[in-house]
């Protein structure tokens, strides 16, 4: 009786190893545990540019306060208005609205957002004894749903760097518009 069960217990081992080796659930959950970690970096990747560039507008911000007293920028308001000064009040103010929205679009990327994970606390022992194809397929379905949230917020991310960058490019040009026009 012990060799009929054994041969059983072998022979349905046997089944799932060949179910699993016939079919492609093992190459999609590799597949998806690699995009996982490409997500990942990508985020650490943004906050990491994010971080420096932030670091960098804090330099440039020295230079506009510096070169775009905004007292003076309102005071221009007093003098008769022609062309020229009506030019230097309005790239006064939009460097500083332009500078900062940039500022607030890379602190929204170095923010914490929150990234949904695999669930460990769902492990149990009902699941660690599932058949290994379909315990590798739940995984791969599970990640496929995490990697498509976290492609979501890094794809957000993306825009909002790119964002920043032409907003304090133009708020250089306004900057420099400023400095002609004083």
């Amino acid at each position: 009786m012990k060799n009929k069960k054994k041969k059983k217990d072998k022979t349905q081992k046997s089944n799932i190893q060949s179910i699993f080796d016939r079919t492609s659930v093992s190459e999609y959950l590799s597949t998806v545990k690699m995009e996982y970690q490409f997500e990942r970096n990508k985020k650490i990747s943004f906050e990491n540019r994010a971080g420096i560039m932030l670091t960098v507008y804090g330099g440039l911000a020295i230079i506009i306060i510096d070169k775009v007293n905004f007292r003076t920028v309102l005071d221009r308001f007093t003098v008769p208005l022609d062309f020229l000064t009506l030019i230097n009040i309005l790239s006064g103010i939009s460097t500083y609205v332009l500078f900062s929205i940039a500022i607030l679009f890379l602190s929204k990327i170095v923010s914490v957002d929150k990234y949904i994970n695999f669930n460990v606390e769902q492990i149990d022992e009902d699941l660690l004894n599932e058949e290994k194809h379909v315990g590798a397929a739940r995984i791969a379905l599970t990640y496929k749903r995490i990697i498509m949230d976290h492609r979501l917020i890094n794809e957000l991310k993306a825009q909002r760097l790119k964002d920043s960058i032409r907003i304090i490019i133009i708020s250089l040009i306004t900057l420099l518009l400023y400095i002609i026009t004083k």
